[in-house]
């Protein structure tokens, strides 16, 4: 009998654990529901509030994560706390655990206080690969990823990572994001300008200018000296202006300061520098220690003008082919004017022919049309001007932007005609239509025949 009471009293004593733990975990659950309605509306000391609740009686590891989470964001969204709390809301950031469903969205918050308050563009970039290693598709990693690509000239890698994002947006956020795109890959800085004025780097009363670009490569390499791309984007910059001493001169900062210089950026730059002054042999041996992971556009493009200018033509022919295949590679009219002139020192003219003739239908768009191409990106919220993009990037051979453009439109038809498929998109605020968006280098074409700034490979 008294066997049978303490049997009892034990199961008594487990049910009552049980359920304090089951009302805990709930009670739990309904303060990280509290907190995320919270945030949602903007409250954020709400937010706050019940996020620390959570915690104090969280059971489990991604219960404490999630709730680190949301006091990290309801920290880090209050433009009213001082700098001394804002420390805190990033190192909750760091104490999410690996493994936990909220880890990569924590990682990318990261990467993001790096890039926008400490200017450390490298390290944020490192930080978003792990995410992707993880979760290639992550959409934010991606977009950060993507303006990262953006500010340090590199269009090959930013519009991957565009297209990735993009393709997650909510319908009613594709065209602002696709006219982003845009100006990241057709115009020198003008997807940057928001960035620049933002963190300080160029004074908002600052008339945009190709400066701006250079202001914020110093930036950068201030921020981060031991990172070689800082040192190669400035030297590209340099190149640009055809002042190839000045380029090499910084890259022997760079070479000095740097924990290495095996990267693309900086090695794109010294190759360029080298061919400009006709190095071949130095430049045949930078090309086989390029990363085998980084050899894409630039890599290509450069080596088709090496093995060009060593009269190696069969193989210039492949690399600038192969060049043709990757973004930007369409639109680089040197690339193109260089093959045809490579095919035709083989005897190839048919094949020449052809080379020609798209260059054609490039250059006519990107110099003739550009005005009403770079107009109608202003306007994807009439027919007319989606129209013309359409016809533009039919023209060009860019799919992905076809694709998008084919839907939007056909959004806009169903909206006008009644149809469930969503409303006409408003036209962009002035504020987001930015200024001295001429053609970037890869989208401004060199006549065939001829030679333009395009033709020093920048």
């Amino acid at each position: 009998m008294k066997k049978q009471r303490w049997l009892w009293v034990g199961g008594l004593v487990v049910l009552l654990v049980v359920a304090a733990v089951g009302g805990s975990w709930y009670w739990c659950e309904g303060r990280l529901s509290r907190s995320e309605q919270s945030l949602a509306d903007g409250e954020f000391g709400l937010a706050r509030i019940a996020a620390r609740e959570a915690l104090q009686v969280a059971w489990g590891a991604e219960q404490r994560n999630r709730g680190k989470w949301l006091l990290a964001q309801a920290t880090l969204a209050d433009a009213t706390l001082e700098e001394r709390v804002l420390e805190d809301g990033y190192r909750l950031l760091d104490e999410i655990e690996p493994g936990s469903g909220v880890y990569a969205d924590a990682r990318v918050a990261k990467a993001k206080q790096m890039l926008l308050t400490k200017i450390q563009v490298r390290a944020a970039e490192r930080v978003l690969e792990e995410v992707l290693q993880v979760d290639p598709t992550h959409s934010a990693a991606n977009q950060l990823l993507f303006t990262i690509y953006s500010l340090t000239s590199r269009a090959d890698r930013a519009d991957p990572a565009f297209w990735v994002g993009f393709q997650q947006l909510p319908a009613e956020e594709q065209p602002v994001a696709f006219r982003h795109w845009f100006l990241s890959q057709f115009t020198r800085n003008a997807a940057n300008r928001a960035f620049d004025v933002g963190t300080g780097i160029v004074p908002l009363e600052r008339e945009p200018s190709d400066d701006d670009i250079i202001r914020r490569f110093i930036a950068f390499k201030d921020s981060e000296p031991n990172e070689a791309i800082h040192y190669g984007a400035m030297a590209n910059w340099w190149l640009w202006r055809t002042e190839t001493q000045t380029a090499l001169e910084i890259l022997q900062i760079g070479q000095e300061r740097a924990d290495t210089v095996a990267e693309e950026v900086y090695l794109s730059s010294l190759v360029q520098a080298l061919l400009n002054q006709g190095n071949f042999a130095q430049v045949g041996e930078l090309l086989e220690t390029w990363p085998e992971a980084e050899r894409g556009f630039n890599y290509l493009r450069h080596r088709g003008v090496y093995l060009e200018s060593t009269d190696q033509i069969e193989q210039a022919v492949t690399a600038y082919q192969q060049c043709l295949t990757v973004w930007p590679g369409p639109i680089d009219a040197n690339v193109r004017h260089r093959l045809s002139q490579c095919l035709q020192r083989l005897g190839r003219d048919e094949e020449a022919a052809v080379v020609v003739a798209q260059t054609e239908v490039a250059r006519q768009w990107l110099e003739d049309r550009w005005g009403m191409v770079r107009k109608a990106i202003d306007y994807l919220h009439d027919e007319q001007a989606v129209g013309v993009m359409l016809d533009f990037f039919s023209a060009i051979g860019k799919q992905e932007a076809v694709a998008f453009l084919t839907e939007h439109r056909g959004r806009m038809a169903a909206a006008r005609a009644g149809a469930p498929a969503g409303a006409a998109f408003p036209a962009p605020p002035a504020s987001q239509l930015e200024v001295g968006s001429e053609p970037s280098a890869a989208a401004a074409p060199a006549p065939v025949g001829g030679a333009t700034r395009a033709a020093t490979e920048q």
